[in-house]
């Protein structure tokens, strides 16, 4: 059984990396995969994600946001404990015949996918607050994800395993600070008399 999964993890690689191997693809897939490197993206989506919690929530917005920034961090920080155990090489170290090989990546393990994890942290969580966004949210997190196996930095089953653990991480922190919030709403006003 073991072998099937990673026969079907490598055939599954070797059909996004290399199959689907177009020009502005190839162009594009390392753009996107390393949005987090850009400077002014990694200002300016923390500051319009802020700016959406308040204007919507008002002063709990706050809370929502630093939560996000809670979960995101749990997210990562777990992902990277697991890598340390993981030991599994990335895909541009031990395979042969890559279309993309992206030197510059970090040569930690390639279990799992803290990008896909941070990514669907991030799209579970804001999606909780913001509904109409989800379907934004999953194909931007999706498409970060598949980047990751198009350019040779993860397997398939790295990237499925970050989105699974960044969906659970969503689901905790925006359940937790729901609750958190509710029960505090839910506590009698003391007042100074």
């Amino acid at each position: 059984m073991l072998d099937f999964l990673r026969n079907l993890d490598l055939a599954v690689f070797k059909f996004i990396n290399q199959t689907l191997s177009f020009a502005w693809l190839d162009q594009a897939s390392p753009v996107l995969t390393n949005l987090d490197h850009y400077l002014w993206i990694s200002i300016l989506v923390p500051l319009v994600t802020f700016f959406f919690f308040v204007k919507k929530y008002k002063r709990t917005g706050i809370t929502y946001f630093l939560f996000l920034v809670l979960a995101l961090s749990a997210s990562d920080f777990v992902g990277g404990k697991v890598k340390k155990i993981a030991l599994r090489p990335r895909p541009f170290q031990v395979e042969e015949n890559q279309t993309i090989q992206k030197a510059e990546a970090s040569l930690n393990s390639s279990f799992y996918s803290n990008h896909s994890s941070n990514n669907f942290t991030a799209a579970t969580y804001l999606t909780a607050f913001f509904p109409g966004g989800q379907i934004f949210f999953f194909i931007m997190a999706s498409l970060v994800a598949l980047t990751r196996v198009h350019v040779g930095v993860h397997y398939p089953s790295d990237i499925l395993v970050g989105s699974l653990m960044g969906i659970i991480w969503g689901v905790i922190f925006s359940r937790l600070v729901k609750l958190i919030v509710s029960r505090k709403a839910a506590q009698p006003n003391k007042t100074a008399k």
